[in-house]
Order: C-alpha cells, then sequence, then structure tokens
C-alpha cells in the first residue's frame, strides 16, 4: 500500500475501528492431512484480522494488522508481533506485495493494543482471541494428550463442500 496524503487530521478511536470491521472473505485452503478455513475482517481505517480454523474448528491461528503493525498468535509458536512491509514487484510498475518482518522478541505494548481492538470488535470468536493474546498458550505448553485430544485426526466422510457449507450457516448464525 502506497503512502497516502490526508487532508485532515486522523483521531485514533480503537472503539470505532474494531466496530467497523466487516467479513471480506471465507476461504478454504487444502492441504495434504485436512483442510483449514480462514475468515478475513476488514475495516475502513487500517484494521485487519485474519483467523484460520481447522476442521475441528479450533482457531489454529490469528492475525490483528493495524497501521503497519501486527500482532500474532498460532497454535505452533505462540505468541509473535513485527510489521507489515511492503515491496515493489520488479516485473510490475506500481505493484506491491506484503510480508511480515516479525520482532525477535513480542512486543507487549502491540499485543495489548492488539487485545484492545479485538475487544471492541464484533468478532464471534472474539474471547477466544483475547485469551490466546492474553496466555501466548502453544503446543510446547501443552501435554501430548491434550493435544491430541483437540487437534486429532478427524474422519473425512463428508466433501468439502458439505463441510464449507455446513461451517458458513454456523458462523453466519453465530454473526447475527
Amino acid at each position: 500500500m502506497a503512502a497516502e496524503k490526508h487532508d485532515e487530521a486522523f483521531y485514533y478511536d480503537p472503539e470505532q475501528i474494531a466496530q467497523n470491521l466487516k467479513e471480506m472473505s471465507f476461504d478454504v485452503i487444502e492441504t495434504e492431512s485436512q483442510n483449514v478455513f480462514s475468515r478475513w475482517y476488514q475495516s475502513e481505517d487500517q484494521l485487519d484480522v485474519y483467523l484460520w480454523f481447522d476442521e475441528k474448528e479450533n482457531l489454529i491461528k490469528q492475525q490483528v494488522c493495524f497501521f503497519g503493525q501486527l500482532a500474532e498468535w498460532n497454535i505452533v509458536d505462540g505468541l509473535k508481533t513485527g510489521i507489515v512491509m511492503e515491496k515493489e514487484d520488479p516485473f510490475e510498475a506500481n505493484k506491491f506485495k506484503s510480508f511480515a518482518k516479525y520482532d525477535g522478541v513480542a512486543d507487549k505494548s502491540v499485543i495489548l493494543e492488539a487485545k484492545k481492538l479485538v475487544g471492541f470488535s464484533t468478532i464471534s470468536r472474539k474471547q477466544e482471541m483475547l485469551d490466546n493474546y492474553t496466555s501466548g498458550v502453544n503446543m510446547d505448553q501443552m501435554k501430548p494428550r491434550d493435544i491430541v485430544k483437540k487437534f486429532g485426526s478427524q474422519k473425512k466422510n463428508k466433501s468439502i463442500f458439505q463441510i464449507l457449507v455446513s461451517k458458513m450457516n454456523k458462523w453466519m448464525q453465530e454473526d447475527e
């Protein structure tokens, strides 16, 4: 995203920014072992929230990006923070690719601000997100039996279409 010039002052209001989140997409990512479902929410004011779920509907990764900062939690690495950077595509003029540059150690102030934004949002799984940002628990801190119980394989007796329709119906009911 190229730098934008604004004619008026911007007042940072995390409550207003978070309450303007709208779901932009729902995607299915097919992997060898199972399908992963992702949801993307965006606000008009430089806030993006990304969620990834496994087939058992466990939240396995969450990312809150705001004003170039990012706060991430995932079940493997736990808490991470960083910045969103852009690099110009060398093959196409005026085309940029975004990527994350992670901090060596998670920045507590970025995590706190992400928690504030999530807390003001209307995302249905926000309490789980807040818990993940608070505890930072990952697989290294879980007992093996708890990992298998929560993330163990699920029988694949439904088609991808049936799973997708079922999840979309459930999530639409949660968001009402």
